[in-house]
Formats: C-alpha cells, structure tokens, sequence
C-alpha cells in the first residue's frame, strides 16, 4: 500500500498473557497488499493497523484535511470529533491547554469484539467490551524543532460488572487475565445494567513518519508508566478510588488532560472521574525539552495533517477493545460531550464530526446523532445500536448552534442556567450552546447574586453582551460562613463567605456618587466602615478589611426532658450557675473553648448527663439532659462544685480561631 494512504492507531495495550498474545496474534496476519491494509503483530505493544483509504494526503498541497480519509463508513470510532473542519470544509486552527470530555451510560452490551483488520472472525464475546478514548494531540517546539504527541486517555469497559475471562487487566505495570470471574452468557440482562471500569493511557510520538509514528525513547517521556518496543508509552490508574471496579447504569465517566508546563518542560496529566471525584493517575513528561518556545498545548488544526500523516484533533471516541478490535454494539444507549478550555471556562467545540480519524479502534451497528438540550444548553451526541449502522459525517455545525458570550465586571465567578453552574475566570465566560431560551444568574465567587437576566439565542447567533455597571465590594479577612452586608443608598445587600476565599457583594451603579455602609458580624471592624464612591461609566471596587476586636461568642444551650412540670433545674459552667424550669432551656453565650460542666434537678430525679465537657469552635451546640427517677442510693449526690473543673478557652489564638470558624 502507498505509504502515503491513511493510517489509524490503537490503543497499545502491552500483553504479557501466553494465551491471549497467542490470539491476537491469530488475528494480526499480514494481508496481502491488494486488501488495502497492512499491520504487524502486536508484540510487544499491540498497536494500531493500517487501513487503506485511497486517499493520499501525507504531503499534500490540499488547503485543509479530509476527515473521511482513514474512515468512510462503519465499524469505526464514534461519537465527536473537532477536526478543524467548519461548515463548506472551512478550516480553523486552536490550541487549548486542557480537554474534559463526559459520556453518560444509560445500558451498554456488545455482541462480539471482531479481531482487528476487519476480518469476521470473532472473539468470545463474554466480557468483551469496549473504549472511551480522549484522543488529542500534544504539540511544542523546542530548539527549532516542533514535536507532536497522540495522547490517549482511556477507559476499557466490559459488561457485566467484574473482569471478565477474556479480557485484559492492567495491574502491577502489565496486562494479566483474570480467568472464569464472569458469566458465560454475553447477553446476560447484568450486562446492559452494569460494567467493570477500568483507565489507562498511551502516548505515541507523531512527529515523523512511520510504522507507529517516530521511535519513543525512555529517555524522552517519563511518568508513572514505560516505553514499550520504543515505540509507545503506557500507564494504568492503580489503587484509585473508581478504577478496576463495577459501576451501575446509568453512569457518567469523565476524562480530563491537562497541558501545564512545569518550568520550561512540558507535561500532561491524565484524570478521571467516574463519581469518586477526580483522580489524577499519570502526569507524563518530556525531560528532553530543555528550550520550548511558545510553551506546550493541545492543538487542534484543520488545515494540515502532522507529520505522521494523521489528524491533529480531538476525538472522544467510543471504539473497540483494543489493539485495533472492533466491537459490534448491542443493547446500548450513551450520551457524550466534550469541552476545551478556552482561557476562561470549558468550551464544547464550535462544529464537529460523529467519528474519529486517528484511532484504530471501532465499532458498528451504532446510531449516532447530535443532541441538543434546551434546558441545560449542552451540546454532544447520542449513540444507540441499531440494525444499520450510522453515516459517517458532521455531527453539527456551527449554523446549528449559538455562542453565548458574557462579560461581568467580575474576574471570576459563576454564571447558572438550565439548573448548572458554570465557573469562570479572567471576566469572561463563552459557550457553545444550544439554540433556547435560558435564565442567566451571576455569582459572585463567594456565593453573592450580582444579577439575573433571560435571554434568547438562535441557532448560528452569537450573543455578546456586558452586564450592567456594578459597584462591587470586596472582603477580605472574614472566616468562611460570616455573613457580612453592605447598604448603599439605603438598599442593603448580604453575603455569606464561602470556603473558597473572599466574598464580593455587587450593586448595579449609574454615574455619580453613592454613601456606603458595611455591616460586619460581631467582634469584628470593618475598614472603612462607611464613606463615599464615585461611579464614572466603569466598574468600581471597594476593598473592605475586617479585623477581629473581640472574640466571637456562641450559644451554648443546655435543653431539658423529663421534669414534671414546675420542677426546676439548674447548670453550673465556670462558675456561673444558671436555673431553668421544666420544658425551658438554659442558654450561656460562650466564646471558642472547651468547657466543663455540671447538672442538678429536683430531689428523685437524676440529670444524664451529670456533668461533662463540652467543646465550642465557632458554631453554636447543644447540650441535651434527660432527667429520669433516681434510685435511693442515688438521691443527695453531690455534683460537681462551681469551678472545679478548668475552663480551656481559645483566647488570644486567632489563627485558631479562624480555623474552628472555618470548618
């Protein structure tokens, strides 16, 4: 085949099981070069084949890539793609530093995994599952010369909720097979109900020409996984929270990589979050690359291919399970998206493809279509299996969906709609969204309402808009969870500190000049504590500092059951006795500290508890007591004196004090 022809990767998974090596490699025969494809056996990484398209664009003079050259029909890797392809074959070119990509599983089931190649042989079908893959590619120039790398983050999903006989998994830097743990019926109603996860990566060097790209050097990239037959790099997730374990339908699985040179050398993070939170298994780094200029990002470009003659794009691609297998798609419905991060926020791309180019792995008999939501704005795909397969093509367009674009007076923050929160930075937010009518609300990033309005985007409309002036104040100094407030021109407005740091409180100003006051929670001065702002057509920032004059007191409350009613009863805390009747509470304000305490009630009954310890750290407690009949014996004991016991308080130790506030 012409060297030239499209060519595909896969997932390189590194085998290190006698039997399994011995069937993959059954169905890694070379064919003959009239079928169009060509491969090497997978030894010993199982990488990707090569499939003949016709179309010959390593080199070519065309003005931008043709994403139909490595696939034109099914089996192939669905779901969406930014190829750097616009409406009419337009191209455009971005960098981004990160890519976080969702897909939602409502039931997923396979009827067999194809050996690769496209040949009909099938694979035992139990346990055989498929791919989520985050396909980008990383570029950088160091010393003159510009370096791409494939980067893949990976989650391996079988049906049926544990590791299946057949299938490959990583532990301990290898591939192992974890023999008879699943049932032998691949269509077991478990399969479609819940599924075994498990996260790897890879990284391929794209920065010549050949078999498997440019040779990968131990020497050049180092993380958490080895350079396997110097040709790919591999790492698997290992005693993290949410790998190698069974997840219930329906279920969201994202994956995240993040570009962020360390010094002048480039890196990237491989992360996921299947529920568990996120988990950060691998950074990878390039040590060789001791003079980048430009710094280090995933690139997406539509107007060339890379020098290894694929695609410099993203995909989320559902795929095969692995070493260029296919796998032919049952009972499944999924939804994906994907978003880049475009300085402020995460972005969905403006257009995209429902296939992949770049990976070898795929699937087939899989409907896929856009999906848009109006009531969130997300934008992504659905996949559902279906007795005929989908038409490869453009998934959307940016002539299918908006581009909304807000510009607060505030550096960061959160802009809510659709039921969402949608965090920013750098005074901007944009998304691609879909075409609706939404309620837009801003947050401060302290949890402060800033403003609200509704508006109504149309498909292929871009709305940009600044909302109105504001004057804003900004505390510093506060604990988390004080409530603090401030009045300007007679309208007050609150604001709680949350825990991620200062608070704002926002008012919508005209030009001219406006009184202030600010109203701070107790023990603490505010400064300034009131005074005059002028507003000039601009935004205006008012810092506030509090300061802590007093130490801060707190309920400490004492409640009482069981006492006939118009007994009395009584507490003694440092030395002060307070008394109450039945069915009251016996309340003393108290500053952070740990305190002793006593009880007494009337002759034959007795308090649980009779006395005690109790801790304050800034939030009021409660101190039940329950007063029951007490025995003879017990009747005239004598509680513990006033004072007896030491008062520890917190005094004096303000960071002390701000971390009790603070919890």
């Amino acid at each position: 085949m012409d060297a030239s022809a499209g060519r595909t990767r896969g997932i390189g998974l590194v085998i290190v099981s006698v039997a399994l090596v011995a069937l993959l490699l059954l169905t890694a025969a070379v064919p003959s070069a009239g079928a169009g494809i060509r491969g090497r056996a997978p030894l010993p990484a199982a990488t990707p084949h090569v499939r003949g398209s016709g179309a010959s664009h390593v080199g070519s003079a065309a003005s931008h890539v043709n994403p139909f050259s490595s696939y034109k029909q099914e089996p192939a890797p669905v779901g969406i793609t930014d190829f750097g392809i616009g409406p009419s074959g337009t191209p455009y070119e971005y960098n981004t530093s990160s890519w976080l990509d969702r897909a939602t599983f409502e039931r997923l089931d396979v009827n067999g995994t194809a050996a690769p190649f496209g040949t009909t042989s099938f694979l035992p079908a139990d346990g055989l599952g498929v791919t989520l893959q985050q396909n980008v590619v990383l570029v950088f120039h160091d010393s003159g010369q510009t370096y791409y790398y494939w980067v893949q983050n990976v989650a391996g999903i079988t049906p049926g909720g544990c590791p299946p006989g057949t299938a490959p998994v990583f532990s301990n830097n290898q591939w192992e097979i974890l023999v008879g743990s699943c049932p032998s019926n691949p269509l077991a109603p478990q399969h479609n109900t819940t599924s075994y996860v498990y996260f790897v990566n890879d990284v391929y060097n794209f920065s010549a020409s050949g078999p498997e790209g440019a040779p990968l050097y131990p020497s050049s990239i180092q993380g958490n996984g080895l350079v396997y037959g110097g040709v790919v790099y591999a790492a698997a997730a290992e005693n993290l929270p949410g790998n190698q374990i069974t997840l219930a339908f329906p279920s969201t699985i994202q994956l995240k990589v993040v570009s962020v040179p360390v010094g002048n050398e480039p890196e990237v993070a491989f992360e996921y979050n299947d529920g568990y939170g996120w988990q950060t298994y691998d950074v990878a780094r390039f040590p060789f690359a001791t003079n980048v200029t430009g710094g280090s990002s995933f690139q997406v470009n539509g107007y060339s291919y890379n020098p290894d003659g694929l695609f410099t794009d993203s995909e989320l691609d559902l795929g095969g399970f692995g070493d260029g297998t296919y796998s032919s798609l049952a009972n499944t419905s999924l939804s994906m998206a994907m978003y880049y991060w475009n300085g402020h926020d995460y972005q969905a791309p403006p257009n995209a493809y429902n296939f992949g180019g770049d990976t070898a792995e795929s699937v087939d008999y899989a409907r896929v279509a856009s999906q848009f939501d109006p009531t969130t704005g997300d934008v992504g795909s659905s996949i559902v299996n279906a007795t005929t397969g989908t038409a490869l093509g453009p998934l959307y367009t940016r002539g299918q969906v908006a581009e909304l674009q807000v510009e607060p007076s505030i550096a960061a923050g959160n802009l809510s709609y659709g039921g969402q929160n949608h965090s920013f930075v750098g005074g901007l937010y944009r998304q691609t969204i879909a075409p609706g009518t939404y309620d837009l609300t801003l947050w401060s990033s302290g949890g402060a309402l800033i403003w609200n309005a509704g508006v109504t985007l149309a498909a292929g409309q871009f709305l940009s808009f600044a909302p109105p002036t504001y004057l804003t104040f900004v505390e510093q100094g506060l604990p988390s969870g004080s409530i603090w407030s401030v009045v300007v021109s007679g309208i007050e407005e609150r604001a709680r500190v949350g825990p991620s740091g200062p608070s704002a409180i926002a008012f919508t100003a005209t030009t001219g000049k406006y009184l202030f006051d600010v109203v701070g929670p107790p023990g603490y001065a505010a400064t300034p504590a009131n005074g005059t702002v002028s507003v000039a057509g601009a935004p205006e920032t008012v810092s506030v500092a509090f300061t802590l004059t007093a130490p801060a007191t707190y309920a400490l409350t004492f409640t009482e059951s069981g006492l006939p009613s118009g007994a009395t009863w009584s507490v003694v805390l440092n030395g002060v006795e307070q008394t109450g009747t039945a069915g009251s509470s016996i309340v003393f304000e108290v500053e952070n500290g740990v305190y002793s305490y006593s009880v007494s009630g009337p002759s034959g009954y007795a308090p649980s508890p009779a006395s005690g310890t109790v801790t304050v750290r800034g939030t009021p407690v409660t101190v039940p007591v329950m007063f029951g009949a007490s025995s003879a014996s017990a009747v005239g004991e004598i509680p513990l004196t006033a004072g007896a016991a030491p008062v520890v308080p917190y005094r004096g130790e303000s960071s002390g004090l701000s971390g009790a506030l603070g919890e």
